[in-house]
């Protein structure tokens, strides 16, 4: 089964794949990598506020 990010075939789109499926298309790497720092940053934001949930009274 095919899972990762990788090139169209004509090397113009980055497709990623999920279990054989399609699940996002970028117009370029860089847009792949902007969206993916976004989402990482958003979690990381998510968790800061989870532990300090938990952690202050």
């Amino acid at each position: 089964m095919r899972t990762g990010v990788f090139w169209d075939q004509s090397r113009e789109h980055v497709l990623v794949y999920w279990r054989d499926q399609v699940v996002a298309q970028y117009p370029s790497m860089a847009a792949f990598v902007a969206a993916h720092l976004e989402l990482v940053n958003a979690l990381d934001e998510h968790q800061q506020q989870l532990l300090l949930a938990e952690y202050q009274p």
